[in-house]
């Protein structure tokens, strides 16, 4: 198995759970690794990741593994908060000033 690191402005909390429950639902339903899964490889189940923070939030909105695992209350907030970043983010004059104040 091949692990890359989440974004580094991740929610390190709701990352791990979601690896720690991706990884037991394998184990569960008996799921074997294979090339096919190789995000690299034109035949995996998953071609590209998201292209936006918006399609991410959209994409983990409408997810039954994602419901499966988080609560409906973080799911609603947390989303909602994610989309008001980008907002305020879009709105922002300066893009880079906006992520410097906003991250550093």
């Amino acid at each position: 198995m091949e692990f890359r690191s989440a974004d580094a402005y991740c929610n390190p909390y709701i990352t791990f759970q979601m690896l720690l429950s991706a990884g037991m639902a394998g184990i569960q339903n008996q799921e074997e690794l294979s090339d096919t899964m190789n995000a690299a490889n034109d035949a995996s189940a998953s071609r590209t990741l998201p292209h936006s923070l918006l399609e991410s939030i959209d994409l983990a909105r409408n997810s039954a593994f994602v419901h499966s695992v988080l609560p409906e209350a973080l799911i609603r907030d947390f989303s909602a908060a994610m989309e008001e970043e980008v907002r305020a983010y879009q709105q922002a004059k300066d893009p880079q000033a906006f992520c410097f104040d906003q991250y550093f």
